[in-house]
């Protein structure tokens, strides 16, 4: 006699699950609030690592003579660029 295999249906992720790996993974986005003459980003957006932490990304549009154009990029943890916030707007 033959045994029966019997499998589980697939479920759905439930809201705190993905369908899709996020870690290692960002985005950067043109940054509309860009002041004239100052050095704020060309790009602003953020990264989440493979551990789950989440880092704001900021990111700057050179030119370099021989090579052309590249990207410098500085990551900063999300919690330490908002106690900096905080900081600021108390002073302000």
């Amino acid at each position: 006699m033959k045994e029966k295999v019997i499998t589980k249906p697939k479920s759905q992720p439930t809201e705190t699950e993905s369908e899709y790996d996020n870690s290692n993974s960002g985005a950067l986005f043109k940054n509309t609030k860009k002041r004239a003459g100052k050095k704020d980003p060309d790009l602003k957006g953020s990264f989440t690592d493979s551990e789950g932490n989440e880092y704001w990304l900021s990111a700057w549009v050179g030119m370099h003579k021989k090579y052309g154009q590249y990207f410098s990029i500085k990551a900063s943890p999300k919690e330490e660029q908002e106690t900096e916030k905080e900081e600021e707007d108390l002073f302000s």
